[in-house]
């Protein structure tokens, strides 16, 4: 019986040892979190981890258009109007310039020609409205710029509202201050 007894007191003390948390494993949980922090950096583009090293505040001024408006909407975009992205709700700037001189015009094909001859079609009562919208935007590299999240590059269409206008325009320039 008191083998028996030393036997089952030497389990218990190897059992205590077993499961105590010691300095070598602190490390190798840091260790194995820094890999995993490494490995989401290199390999997930939109990663905030990312976003947070890499960002910078720019000023911005980018030029959209707002194709085909009509003539009774035209003087609704005003200079110091507030534009919002119709789709996230959020600021995207303030209306720096506004310009409707230009009226909309569309390329029409002539039916039955063999080398694609066009004619540019004016539209009356409609105008093409170019504006100019001022904003602080944050630059992430690789990734290009935003405003409040919402992506800001030439070629991107836009929906966006102002006070008394709301519609679909593409941004045709950018600029950095």
């Amino acid at each position: 019986m008191s083998h028996t007894a030393t036997t089952n007191s030497v389990r218990a003390t190897n059992k205590k040892k077993n499961g105590r948390f010691n300095f070598v494993d602190f490390l190798l949980i840091v260790v194995l979190l820094l890999v995993i922090a490494v490995v989401i950096y290199m390999f997930a583009p939109f990663s905030k981890l990312r976003t947070w090293m890499n960002q910078e505040q720019k000023s911005i001024e980018y030029t959209i258009e707002i194709i085909g408006v009509e003539q009774e909407f035209i003087n609704k975009i005003k200079e110091n109007d507030i534009v919002v992205d119709s789709i996230s709700k959020n600021t995207v700037g303030k209306v720096s310039a506004v310009d409707y001189n230009t009226r909309s015009t569309e390329l029409q094909y002539v039916a039955g020609s063999e080398d694609n001859i066009g004619t540019l079609s004016e539209y009356p009562n409609r105008y093409n409205v170019i504006v100019t919208i001022s904003a602080s935007a944050d630059y992430v590299e690789g990734e290009g710029y935003s405003v409040n999240h919402c992506r800001i590059a030439v070629g991107e269409e836009m929906s966006l509202r102002f006070p008394d206008y709301a519609g679909n325009a593409f941004c045709i320039g950018l600029t950095v201050s």
